[in-house]
């Protein structure tokens, strides 16, 4: 997998959509899972990549705000 440096708005948004795109594919393997402590596991995984989602919308927008 090739990485591509981005800066500013590119690189925030960048970040934004593979975050949302992993926790989407962990949404997709949920259905894929047997097992409840896998299953729990999966979705804290999503849990935190949607505050990290959080967390880089916050920051972007405090960074236009400046």
């Amino acid at each position: 997998m090739a990485f591509t440096v981005l800066h500013g708005d590119d690189a925030e948004s960048m970040i934004i959509q593979r975050l949302f795109s992993t926790s989407m594919d962990i949404h997709s393997t949920l259905q894929l899972v047997q097992d409840a402590s896998t299953t729990k596991l999966l979705h804290e995984a999503i849990d935190r990549l949607d505050h990290a989602i959080s967390q880089v919308r916050i920051h972007a927008f405090d960074e236009q705000r400046a």
